[in-house]
């Protein structure tokens, strides 16, 4: 299996904002022309039947849609942070003797978790906390759909406040810190430690499986976003021309 680079999963989450965004125009195009549909000097307001549509329609687009890709776009960032962070290795890599290599891991932990603070409190027992990303309201059966949308890369629970929170998964992000933790060498004083070009690469290599667990949870998430949406898209032009046809349909027989 080829795992997909974080800039063309960047790049993809950017495309798909896009497609929504004329989404979100067709959506306010065609709420247009059913008030123009529905326009008539005798205006009695909108029929329950055809009432009913359009909250259905506005669920689908609020509700799914729009918090859809509210939630790939924050997990696209954290993915894209994860990547950057891992990227600043090399800040702490010098040439060591006979060909080895020198490597600040400590210097290197601290930088890493510092650069994820804002996804993870890194507790003193070695645990870690992860934090919300992305909040918003929703009753039960919104709580059960988004866990089984999200799948295992994220924790969806609900907070404190009462709101569903969504939070990345820590599992990727501990492995990584266990193989700098337990990474062995000579001890080099006030540099780190000393590795063979082979043991390094090792590492390395342990490293990038970790991080491409976060970007495959992000390619798969993606992936789920861009079929589900074409399926809202359909529902909602369906919807929408029902609706469209309703308000004719009634203008017509108002006028008989």
């Amino acid at each position: 299996m080829v795992t997909p680079d974080a800039e063309d999963i960047t790049n993809d989450a950017r495309q798909l904002l896009r497609d929504l965004k004329r989404s979100e125009d067709n959506y306010r195009t065609a709420q247009t022309n059913a008030l123009e549909a529905s326009s008539d000097e005798e205006d009695v307001g909108t029929p329950p039947h055809i009432k009913a549509l359009e909250d259905l329609i506005e669920k689908i687009h609020t509700k799914y849609q729009k918090l859809y890709a509210k939630i790939t776009e924050k997990a696209s960032q954290y993915m894209k942070d994860v990547n950057q962070a891992l990227g600043k290795m090399s800040d702490y890599i010098n040439a060591g003797k006979d060909g080895k290599i020198i490597f600040d891991k400590e210097g290197f932990l601290k930088a890493f978790k510092d650069s994820l603070s804002k996804y993870f409190d890194f507790n003193q027992d070695g645990s870690i906390s992860p934090k919300s990303i992305h909040n918003f309201t929703g009753d039960d059966k919104a709580l059960t759909f988004w866990k089984d949308k999200l799948g295992s890369g994220y924790i969806v629970r609900r907070g404190s406040s009462g709101d569903i929170e969504i939070l990345p998964n820590s599992d990727a992000i501990k492995g990584i810190i266990d193989r700098i933790d337990g990474l062995k060498g000579e001890s080099v004083k006030g540099e780190g430690i000393e590795l063979s070009g082979q043991a390094f690469q090792a590492f390395q290599t342990a490293i990038d499986s970790q991080k491409n667990t976060v970007n495959n949870n992000v390619s798969e998430l993606l992936e789920r976003f861009r079929q589900d949406n074409s399926s809202f898209e359909t529902l909602i032009q369906l919807l929408q021309r029902m609706t469209e046809d309703l308000y004719r349909y009634n203008a017509g027989y108002m006028n008989v």
